[in-house]
């Protein structure tokens, strides 16, 4: 390959990353926009530790999910706050950095 083509390549990489971050945000516009109303952000964490296995899961892995679900940047202060009041109402647990239900068939506090 010559520095040509390389230089094509590369210009063709940076095309197809515009692409893509357009069609990004196109989507999470509609995301937006859908008619269903986001459910509260206790309710997306408890289906999020309902989705994981009984070791729970991080913080940042609980935005991570949240993000994937449910199409919602959730601000790290929010999650760590709710997680807190969520763990004084006896719902979840923290062990270490993993935060877990207390029992399997808990639902969102109303």
């Amino acid at each position: 390959m010559t520095r040509a083509d390389l230089a094509r390549l590369l210009e063709c990489f940076e095309q197809i990353e515009q692409h893509a971050r357009a069609a990004r945000e196109l989507l999470f516009a509609a995301l937006r926009r859908v008619d269903q109303p986001l459910p509260r952000t206790r309710e997306m964490i408890v289906a999020v530790l309902q989705a994981v296995d009984a070791r729970g899961q991080s913080r940042a892995g609980i935005i991570a999910a949240i993000r994937r679900g449910y199409g919602v940047q959730l601000p790290p202060n929010t999650a760590t706050v709710t997680l807190h009041r969520m763990q004084r109402a006896g719902v979840i647990r923290c062990n270490g950095r993993k935060w877990s239900l207390v029992t399997a068939r808990v639902s969102a506090p109303e």
